[in-house]
């Protein structure tokens, strides 16, 4: 039987890089409740109605929960879940992506944020999921 990861503790970089993540993904869905004309902006779909606010909101919560899914995970030290809650979260930046190449057009500076975060939560995910195992009797 394969002996189990260490557990992410404070003192590793991973931890607050994956900290990190979390936060800024719950910032940025905070954003889109308190300040969704902002936030729209920032994203690369402005908001041109009222209609849209509705949507904002939607992103909002979904962005929210998506950080806070795995606070309990990295919280308790599981290195293994967390590697798998932003992997298959890099979906959403990726998807962010094309929503704006669709309605916005191919915009560089936008994408570039998207998909540098999704590059960033893959590469971050490979770091979690290829750290040491504990060290039996050494």
């Amino acid at each position: 039987m394969p002996e189990p990861p260490e557990p992410l503790t404070t003192s590793s970089p991973l931890f607050w890089l994956s900290l990190g993540a979390a936060l800024g993904i719950i910032f940025l869905g905070s954003r889109f409740l308190l300040a969704p004309k902002v936030a729209a902006e920032s994203f690369g779909v402005p908001l041109n109605d009222g209609t849209g606010f509705a949507f904002a909101y939607a992103k909002g919560i979904r962005d929210i929960f998506s950080g806070v899914v795995a606070l309990p995970f990295l919280l308790r030290g599981h290195r293994r879940a967390v590697a798998w809650i932003i992997l298959t979260a890099t979906m959403i930046p990726v998807f962010d992506g094309f929503i704006i190449i669709h309605f916005s057009g191919a915009r560089p500076m936008f994408l570039s944020i998207h998909w540098g975060a999704a590059v960033y939560m893959a590469i971050l995910a490979v770091f979690l999921f290829r750290t040491p195992r504990r060290n039996q009797g050494m």
